[in-house]
This record gives C-alpha cells, sequence and structure tokens, in this order.
C-alpha cells in the first residue's frame, strides 16, 4: 500500500464520530418504526390496548436508543497522552532496535542496516551499514557513540577481499549534555525520538509547538486520536503545521504523519506511516511500515526490538584504529589479527651465541690493547 505524500487524510480513515452518527440514525430509526407502527394500528385496527402497548414500547425504545448510541467515547486531553508516552517512554529503560530501511527508487536503491542502543543514561552506540546507492558504490560503515565523557565517529570502507572493514578515520569529542550526535533519524520512532535534541515526544513536541486533540479517526482499522499541529519557532507561527494520528490502543504511539514542512525545522519534513505494530513482553513498538520524502521513498521493517538488553561500559568507547578490524553489534570491534609476518630465522640460536662470542672477542681484545700500551709506557 502507498500513501500520496502531502496528504491531510487516508482513503481508508473514517471517523469515529460518523460511525457513531451512524449507529444513532440506525438506532434512532429502528425505535421509531415501533411508533408508527403504532400509529398505524390506532388508524386501521381496533385493538386500542395494543396500539397503545406498542406505542409505548416504541417510544421508550427511542428515548433510551438515542442518548445511549450518541455517547461516544471522550476525547483524551493533551496531558493525557502526554503522560501516556511518558510512561512508554519510561518502562523502556535500555533499550536496543534493529531494523532495515530500504529505498524504493530503482534509480538510487540503497538499503541501510541499523542497530542502535541507548541506556537509561543516554550512553548510546549506533552501527549504520549502507549499500547501493547513486553510482552503486561499495559498502560503507559507521560506527559511533559515546558515553558521559566522550563520544566518538568511526568510518570504514570495505577492504579488497569484500570480506572484512578497512578502519578509515576516527573522531573523538568531549560529550556535552548527554548529546548524541546522530546524523540521521530512527526512522521507525520518526517524531518519538528527535535526534537532533535527543529528547522524546512527550518531552519536547507538546512544549515546542501548539498541539491540540482535533478527533478519533479509524486509519486501516486502527482507532486513533489526531492532533492538529502548529509550528513553533522562536514563538511565532512557522509554517502550516502537520496532523498526526496515534493509535490509543497502542500506547499512542504514532500511527501516521501528514505534515506541512516547516522552513525552519527540518525534523518535520516527511510523511510517515506505521503499517504493523508489534509487541515485545508489555511494550509495544512500530514494527513495519512507509517513510515518504520523495524522491526517496522507502520502506521500513524493524528486525529486533529489546528492552533492556546486557550492555558493558566497554560498548561506548571508540574502537581501536589499528589497521584491519571487524565490527560487531554491541560488541567493541575485535582487531583482525592479521599482523606483517616476519620470517624468525632458523639458526637465531646460533647467531645469538656468535653475537656473544664476538662481544667477549671485543672485550678481550680492548683488554689485551690496555695491557701493552701499560707495558710500553714502563
Amino acid at each position: 500500500m502507498r500513501i500520496a505524500p502531502r496528504t491531510t487524510g487516508s482513503d481508508k480513515s473514517l471517523s469515529v464520530e460518523q460511525i457513531s452518527g451512524r449507529a444513532d440514525s440506525l438506532n434512532a430509526l429502528g425505535a421509531g418504526t415501533f411508533v408508527v407502527a403504532g400509529v398505524f394500528e390506532i388508524v386501521f385496527l381496533t385493538s386500542w390496548e395494543f396500539a397503545m402497548r406498542t406505542i409505548v414500547v416504541g417510544a421508550v425504545l427511542m428515548l433510551v436508543a438515542v442518548p445511549c448510541f450518541a455517547t461516544t467515547q471522550e476525547l483524551p486531553t493533551v496531558d493525557e497522552i502526554r503522560s501516556h508516552l511518558r510512561q512508554w517512554r519510561e518502562s523502556l529503560g535500555t533499550f536496543r532496535i534493529h531494523y532495515q530501511i530500504k529505498s524504493a527508487d530503482s534509480d538510487t536503491q540503497s538499503t541501510t542496516d541499523r542497530d542502535y542502543l541507548l541506556t537509561e543514561s543516554h550512553d548510546y552506540l549506533d552501527v549504520e551499514v549502507t549499500s547501493g546507492g547513486w553510482g552503486n558504490p561499495p559498502p560503507r560503515k559507521v560506527i559511533s557513540g559515546g558515553n558521559s565523557e566522550k563520544s566518538f565517529n568511526a568510518r570504514y570502507s570495505t577492504a579488497d577481499d569484500g570480506k572484512t572493514w578497512h578502519h578509515d578515520s576516527l573522531h573523538e569529542d568531549p560529550r556535552h549534555a548527554g548529546r548524541t550526535k546522530l546524523l540521521n533519524p530512527l526512522t521507525p520512532l520518526w517524531l518519538l525520538f528527535d535526534h537532533k535534541s535527543e529528547r522524546w515526544l512527550d518531552e519536547y513536541y507538546f512544549d515546542d509547538h501548539r498541539v491540540t486533540v482535533s478527533g478519533r479517526e479509524l486509519v486501516d482499522g486502527e482507532s486513533c486520536v489526531v492532533l492538529d499541529v502548529t509550528y513553533v519557532y522562536n514563538g511565532e507561527v512557522d509554517g502550516q503545521g502537520a496532523r498526526i494520528w496515534l493509535a490509543e490502543d497502542k500506547n499512542f504511539l504514532i500511527k501516521k504523519v501528514t505534515p506541512n514542512p516547516s522552513l525552519h525545522t527540518g525534523r518535520l519534513d516527511a510523511d510517515y506511516l506505521c503499517e504493523e505494530f508489534r509487541k515485545t513482553g508489555d511494550h509495544w513498538y512500530p514494527y513495519r511500515g512507509q517513510f515518504l520524502l520523495p524522491p526517496d521513498d522507502s520502506h521500513w521493517e524493524v528486525l529486533d526490538f529489546e528492552v533492556n538488553p546486557p550492555v558493558t561500559e566497554e560498548m561506548f568507547e571508540a574502537p581501536p584504529m589499528i589497521g584491519m578490524i571487524s565490527g560487531r553489534r554491541f560488541k567493541p570491534p575485535i582487531v583482525n589479527h592479521q599482523p606483517v609476518e616476519t620470517a624468525e630465522p632458523q639458526n637465531s640460536l646460533v647467531t645469538r651465541v656468535a653475537g656473544v662470542l664476538v662481544f667477549v672477542g671485543c672485550l678481550g681484545i680492548l683488554a689485551w690493547w690496555n695491557t701493552r700500551r701499560s707495558e710500553e709506557i714502563t
């Protein structure tokens, strides 16, 4: 399924209020038929007792049916939505997400395999391997990470054998305010986690912009609360805003985004659709979907989502800048021990003995020379 970018709705989106309104009409009509039947009996039949009984029953049904079915579930407030998102985030603790994203453009088709780990203290490790793209370059890899003191960025290219990675560069910097310095957003967690400010949706979005709850709709059968967002930049309205659908039964995770891009906030410039959610333990997460940023429309799928995986301090330290290395996800890159071979002489023992003898001989000659000079002087 493909959705058209820059739209404000979906062909499969149906307002829950519209569905409820239709149900109200049908039930009210059903109740009204009892009244009509009673009137019909009064006019054309002689059973006044039965007619009056029918009228009473029909009137009661109509009065009860309309308010009962017209009552719709109240919309959650912005604070309630924010609270649900905060509980979901805090329940994750340390989490790891491993996903693939494939470009749909046949001319620039590329695949990115990304493995990302974030701890509660914001130590992080990000392994990203990309293949394909313009000109079909060889695969390339970037490993970045950091702890409370330092962050690093290491880049690799494919070695001549096509099996190992050549360590091209390594940059280390002091860590400031826990910043992760991610170059690219985490696609499945689009908007949920802002890679520039390193804050979650409940931490920044509702404060930075004007957000209102505008209704409830079905998107691909999923009941969603609709948020209308006005972008605000430096206290002023900036851009035309966005519309976001949050899946009510999935901890209010994002189901769909159709924003109008802002000139100043580059993080809100793509359409997003989660086609399927999955669950690990008690935690829902976006599993599969589309990321629509023409001409680089792409499809993403989460391969693994872990909550509180085991971690060690060494994971968040820079790899050694030594020769050929092979990176292993969430373990320090291991040096591929392929040192330059140096031939060890077979007669190494003889050589050493000969060296000792030469040294002793030199000492003997020096002693003889000193003795001779002493005799000549006397």
